[in-house]
């Protein structure tokens, strides 16, 4: 809430300063300011008198999970079965190659049964990414902070508070987070890409898009979804993927 930190400093206070007078941590009043946290109804009433405000949001105000469960046809893990005849044709395929490699067998499991693949290539990158260590997850990418364009599901409704598939990784020092195929639409045209990446090092974060390219593909006739999606974009080739290091190519993006 940057309107708080406008205020503290109009009353030329520091974070310290307003933490010691309204009996509230200086890394409280950080994180109430950037807006990743909010003060309790004491804490808000002491910041807001302290400031001057008529008042401050506070913890109490959020409506509670259970509030929101209890909504009529909320339904945020509703998570629709795929097919399974590309994924049949990878585990074929490679099938050497993924006994080797060992992936998670509950995520394998998970991912077969709720993550679209178009291509048997694609669905052996998904295998790839299990046996790099990552697990299967479920998560809203809105609500972790995606702001720049609106998702859609199957029909073209907007997502909403409901989970999507996910797929998330530690390595190298960074934390990665995969939703495969997500269906985005920036104006009136929906455009569904491969996967939505957010990684994050340290205190920085990238929102990327990842496009897997079967072999024939040309990544020239693309060039109008990029402009369109705005984001920046890594493409993985099928070589890439079945003899190369796909994980390393994706977290040196």
């Amino acid at each position: 809430m940057n309107w708080l930190q406008q205020a503290r400093e109009a009353k030329n206070l520091n974070q310290t300063k307003l933490a010691d007078k309204t009996t509230t941590s200086r890394s409280r009043i950080c994180k109430i300011e950037k807006g990743t946290a909010l003060p309790t109804r004491a804490q808000g009433e002491a910041i807001a008198k302290e400031l001057g405000l008529a008042g401050v949001p506070c913890s109490e105000d959020l409506v509670s999970e259970r509030q929101i469960q209890n909504l009529p046809k909320h339904r945020p893990y509703e998570l629709e079965p795929q097919n399974q005849e590309r994924w049949k044709v990878a585990l074929k395929a490679w099938a050497v190659r993924i006994l080797r490699l060992q992936p998670d067998p509950r995520t394998l499991s998970l991912m077969r049964i709720l993550i679209r693949v178009d291509s048997a290539i694609e669905a052996f990158f998904w295998i790839l990414t299990a046996a790099a260590g990552a697990k299967f997850v479920l998560a809203n990418p809105h609500a972790m902070g995606f702001r720049l364009q609106p998702i859609v599901d199957s029909q073209g409704l907007c997502l909403g508070e409901r989970v999507l598939p996910c797929l998330y990784l530690e390595k190298a020092s960074a934390k990665v987070w995969i939703w495969p195929q997500v269906n985005l639409r920036p104006r009136d045209i929906t455009y569904r890409v491969d996967g939505l990446i957010l990684i994050i090092k340290g205190e920085h974060r990238r929102w990327m898009v990842l496009e897997l390219d079967g072999q024939g593909h040309d990544a020239t006739r693309d060039a109008f979804r990029r402009e369109q999606l705005g984001m920046p974009e890594v493409r993985i080739t099928e070589k890439e993927i079945k003899e190369g290091d796909p994980i390393a190519r994706l977290l040196a993006a």
